[in-house]
């Protein structure tokens, strides 16, 4: 079930027991521990700190997004463009990220490369965690930047590549 609320957890023992609601960062949390068993602190997973310290930008913000240069499990930073109902959102544009606050706005997906069901992540238009096919992905979202978790480059320890 979705719950903008119940965000990253702060405990690893917590992570697996308490999957049953969530938003798109616990998930982004969960799916790196269920499937790594890398434990994304809660600093890690949220925001400022994912956007800007954890991992390594594979598109930046305010350049071209490359589909061509994700790799299963990068993450997908996405502004919201359309709601479930379908109706287009306002143009988002890219230059409000430049504050802390404005990074709260962001959906954060997992990248699965599996066809068809390329997106992992937890949204209130699906009302839970699910998969999309890259398409209804960009249907809702406009991706803005996708980043890596790799050794060394996230705060405090190792990663799954």
């Amino acid at each position: 079930m979705y719950d903008i609320k119940s965000g990253p957890l702060s405990r690893k023992s917590q992570v697996l027991t308490y999957w049953h609601s969530g938003n798109c960062r616990r998930a982004v949390q969960y799916y790196y521990y269920k499937k790594w068993k890398l434990f994304l602190s809660r600093r890690e997973s949220l925001y400022p700190d994912l956007f800007w310290k954890t991992g390594t930008f594979v598109n930046a913000v305010g350049k071209e997004f490359i589909f061509d240069r994700l790799v299963p499990h990068d993450l997908i930073f996405g502004e919201r463009i359309r709601e479930q109902a379908a109706e287009r959102l306002e143009e988002p544009t890219v230059g409000h990220l430049r504050t802390d606050e404005a990074l709260l706005s962001l959906h954060t997906a997992v990248y699965t490369g599996i066809p068809g069901r390329e997106i992992w992540h937890s949204t209130k238009i699906s009302g839970g965690s699910c998969y999309w096919s890259m398409r209804k992905f960009l249907r809702h979202y406009r991706p803005v930047a996708a980043k890596r978790i790799q050794r060394g480059n996230r705060i405090g320890g190792a990663s799954p590549h």
